[in-house]
């Protein structure tokens, strides 16, 4: 019975062995959690803040690129504005195309030309003040045709590039 005794007491000293063993590891399985999640928590606010400045960051790029995108588009939409007002003044300039002879040269040119310059014959002919005469649709002006495309030019262009020679220089002055 003495080494049943025995043998009782070392099954309780390992019972009780094995019992803290088992509590130590217990408690070293939980401090290794709280140590691996305290760490995860600590990669998790690493990684938060890593997205919240990229996202940040993005957000700036995306605000900047929205600015530079709408400043092409009102500089374009102006430009477009700009070309349709232009082609409202082609199309005026269409509607009231004028055909001329001239000495027995044929022009087209606008309304809006030939009432450039307000104190001239020609803005005085066509101010709808007179009644003008046409054949075949143009109005006849019994002037030197040779030259009346350089007064279309001045009219258009508020300015005109005269020829050389001084004769036909003296010519156009004429008309």
């Amino acid at each position: 019975p003495s080494g049943s005794r025995g043998s009782d007491l070392l099954l309780q000293g390992f019972d009780g062995f094995c019992s803290a063993l088992q509590v130590r590891a217990t408690n070293l399985m939980q401090s290794l959690c709280q140590d691996f999640q305290g760490h995860l928590n600590d990669q998790l606010r690493g990684l938060r803040f890593e997205i919240g400045s990229e996202l940040d960051r993005l957000t700036l790029d995306l605000v900047s690129q929205h600015r530079a995108m709408a400043s092409q588009l009102d500089q374009a939409r102006r430009a477009f504005e700009a070309e349709k007002e232009a082609m409202r003044d082609v199309q005026r300039f269409q509607e009231t195309k004028v055909k001329l002879d001239v000495g027995g040269f044929y022009f087209s040119t606008s309304l809006d030309t030939l009432q450039r310059v307000p104190d001239s014959l020609l803005a005085a002919m066509f101010s709808g003040r007179y009644e003008l005469q046409t054949e075949q649709d143009r109005y006849f002006i019994d002037r030197n045709g040779e030259h009346f495309s350089y007064i279309l030019d001045y009219l258009r262009d508020g300015s005109v590039t005269l020829p050389a020679n001084a004769d036909i220089q003296d010519q156009i002055l004429k008309e």
